[in-house]
């Protein structure tokens, strides 16, 4: 009766249900590792564009020495943007593989 219950290897995890039974354990790390690196990374892209931004209007606005225009706030923008998903997916990929170890 009991034997019946138990999976192909006689371990009670290996059975048709579960998500473990369909994928291998290395495939289960792989996809926790990069989705964790890909939410790290959601997550900060905001407060990031714009820190970026604001030290970006900051600089131009100091070296300048005049007010900076919607327009010049809107290239700094797209400019602060493009800056900060490089350094978020850069800063993403060494944190999550610090965090937990690459498959």
């Amino acid at each position: 009766m009991e034997a019946e219950q138990l999976g192909k290897n006689g371990n009670p995890e290996s059975g048709a249900s579960g998500i473990g039974g369909v994928l291998s354990q290395e495939t289960i790390q792989a996809l926790w590792y990069w989705g964790s690196t890909a939410v790290l990374g959601l997550l900060l892209y905001y407060p990031v564009t714009r820190l970026v931004w604001v030290m970006r209007v900051r600089r131009f606005e100091r070296k300048t020495g005049q007010k900076s225009t919607e327009e010049d706030r809107q290239r700094h923008l797209r400019q602060a943007r493009f800056i900060s998903i490089l350094i978020v997916m850069l800063f993403a990929f060494l944190y999550t593989r610090t965090l937990i170890s690459p498959p």
